[in-house]
């Protein structure tokens, strides 16, 4: 990472904290940004196309933020070793769009609102489809990569 006074430091994580006015002041505005407060991230996480990549707590959950993280944190995990992997950036697409119209679309068309959740759907959808499917694309993976050597 180079800092503002030009000094390079190896670092393994950057936690940024935005409030709830996403912002990313270390990134340049043409490779991610979040306009109006949106940002299309796929289970509010994975910017799609890029990987090493992981957002963690961009939402307004109902009814409370703490446990949507830790729900968050354990997909990460799983992701950070290998053992979870989203899937082909169409996918992500089209399950972003149908999400925000699952969690958003009641709202009021407002900045505030744009990462709404909420949290006991979030949760139960991660906990059994999306942590078992991505379980199964990262085997996948990992079997297509052996077969390959």
């Amino acid at each position: 990472v180079r800092t503002a006074d030009g000094t390079d430091h190896e670092v393994d994580v950057i936690v940024y904290a935005t409030g709830y006015n996403i912002t990313f002041p270390f990134f340049d505005p043409d490779f991610i940004s979040a306009p109006g407060n949106d940002i299309r991230l796929y289970k509010r996480m994975f910017f799609p196309g890029i990987d090493k990549l992981v957002f963690i707590g961009f939402a307004q959950a109902v009814p409370t933020l703490f446990p949507f993280i830790e729900c968050q944190a354990k997909l990460m995990a799983a992701y950070a070793v290998g053992r979870y992997n989203p899937p082909p950036v169409a996918e992500m697409e089209r399950v972003i769009d149908a999400d925000q119209k699952k969690y958003v679309g009641h709202c009021v068309d407002r900045p505030r609102h744009t990462q709404q959740v909420d949290y006991f759907h979030y949760e139960h959808d991660i906990r059994t489809r999306e942590l078992p499917a991505g379980i199964k694309r990262a085997e996948l993976r990992r079997r297509r990569v052996r077969e390959a050597a």
